[in-house]
């Protein structure tokens, strides 16, 4: 079962970034945001009124404001650069997370897990290393920030989770969310955006994709709930493949052989430090 929710979270985080990514060409980020956030609470609180469970804890509540700070950093980046690459380097936080969670810790890294986080970076180098037709590199920049920034929140929502169960968790995740758009819609004036989106296409196939990326979510938190966290990371890591390959078919962005090479030397070395961990 662990296997097949893994794969659907690997689905869902794939699909769901790049289409997050086509939804930037014609939204405002807050519009995208708020569409997100509102699939992410649809999803959750179905959950919620089949399954039950709701707990509450101060310091998982607040924790729980992280992911959805993170994630307008991610709409930034992918308005910026081109998903695919953002996303490759993005894999970093595997290593980041690896490392901070040492850290915190105090364990010591074996020799197999030094060798994947060297693999790791070293992909990162060939997918990075500039060509000679490169203008632009701000990719790497922000797939950089993803890295740093999603490392740290990867290990503080494990600890949030430790407080509360994922569907607690998730909505008190979804109350932030939630909250942060009201902001953002209110400081872009973008409301009326967001009403009209929904009858456009592209704001429907945004809704459907964004809905398949909390779906993956949920399949994340479910497949982890199995004791087998290696193993669902390693998996649930292979969304950089789907990602690389859904941009260059429906975005139309080119990597070259070289930055493909990198990619998939970065995709082995996070999954095999993923089944380490």
């Amino acid at each position: 079962m662990w296997l097949i929710l893994s794969l659907i979270t690997a689905l869902g985080f794939g699909v769901g970034q790049v289409i997050a990514k086509k939804g930037l060409s014609d939204l405002p980020r807050s519009v995208v945001y708020t569409i997100n956030g509102l699939c992410f609470t649809f999803v959750w609180l179905a959950y919620l009124l089949i399954n039950g469970g709701l707990e509450w804890n101060f310091w998982a509540f607040l924790i729980s404001a992280l992911p959805g700070v993170a994630y307008g950093y991610t709409l930034t980046a992918y308005l910026k650069a081109e998903v695919g690459k953002v996303a490759t380097v993005g894999a970093l936080s595997a290593v980041v997370s690896t490392l901070v969670a040492r850290g915190l810790i105090g364990e010591e890294l074996s020799y197999l897990q030094i060798s994947f986080i060297l693999m790791t970076i070293v992909g990162v180098m060939i997918v990075s290393w500039p060509g000679k037709k490169v203008k632009d590199f701000s990719w790497f920049k922000w797939g950089l920030g993803y890295a740093l920034i999603y490392g740290v929140v990867n290990v503080m929502t494990k600890k949030g989770m430790a407080l509360v169960n994922p569907v607690s968790y998730s909505l008190m995740d979804a109350w932030w969310v939630l909250l942060i758009s009201i902001i953002w819609l209110y400081k872009e004036k973008s409301g009326k955006q967001l009403i009209l989106s929904f009858s456009k296409t592209g704001g429907k196939i945004l809704v459907g994709g964004l809905t398949i990326f909390n779906l993956g979510g949920m399949a994340l938190f479910l497949a982890l709930n199995t004791g087998m966290v290696g193993a669902v990371m390693g998996v649930m890591n292979l969304n950089v493949v789907i990602v690389i390959g859904l941009s260059g078919w429906w975005l139309k962005e080119k990597m070259s052989a070289r930055q493909l090479l990198g990619a998939w030397i970065v995709v082995l070395g996070v999954v095999g430090l993923s089944l380490l961990g």
